[in-house]
């Protein structure tokens, strides 16, 4: 109670010119989410079109990145989650939106691998910290016929099939500010995000 307090308080010394910008920003930021959470990036597979790929292996045995787009349909980020910040009340009962301090979360962003020091691209460095905006990914099986996970250094027999029925996916919202490096000032948007979060609804 007294933290959910202090964060009450805390919003209302922002500055307010400024504070009334970033709170619209942000709940715009939390409408458009299901999940909202800082997790730290584990690992990462490119998942690609198996049947495109066999294709350009025939053609070339050592593949050109600059090619990479006939075959990759998107990447796969293992993260693990440090803290809840917000979950959408509309989704209370749904429990594979729940997501706990320590929980794993796969995260799948679409198209080629981005350089994660642009702002603004949905990707993620091993080891770092972010604040993630999210919501469910809709996958349909269909559009993914021949799509594998490809485990680079495994056998093409050990590249699993996408997307796995048994997962639940999440894919960041579309918005630059959705995936958030937790350094420097971005730990204040941090630290604005939970006070929005948690803030009585009017």
């Amino acid at each position: 109670m007294l933290a959910h307090i202090g964060l009450i308080v805390w919003g209302m010394m922002w500055p307010l010119g400024q504070s009334e910008r970033r709170v619209e920003q942000i709940r715009d930021l939390l409408g458009k989410s299901d999940l909202v959470v800082v997790a730290t990036a584990e690992t990462y597979h490119p998942v690609i079109d198996l049947l495109k790929y066999r294709r350009e292996r025939e053609r070339s045995p050592v593949l050109d990145p600059a090619r990479a787009e006939r075959y990759m349909l998107g990447v796969v980020y293992r993260m693990t989650v440090r803290e809840v910040i917000y979950r959408d009340p509309k989704r209370a009962g749904d429990i594979a939106v729940v997501g706990q301090p320590g929980d794993a979360l796969l995260i799948y962003v679409p198209g080629r691998l981005a350089d994660p020091r642009e702002f603004g691209k949905a990707a993620f460095l091993p080891g770092g910290e972010y604040l993630v905006f999210l919501q469910r990914a809709k996958l349909d099986r269909e559009d993914f016929r021949s799509a594998v996970e490809h485990v680079v250094g495994a056998p093409m027999s050990e590249w699993r099939s996408f997307p796995d029925p048994r997962v639940i996916y999440y894919t960041p919202v579309r918005d630059p500010f959705a995936v958030l490096l937790m350094e420097g000032a971005w730990r204040d948007f941090l630290q604005q995000t939970r006070a929005v979060a948690n803030a009585p609804k009017p």
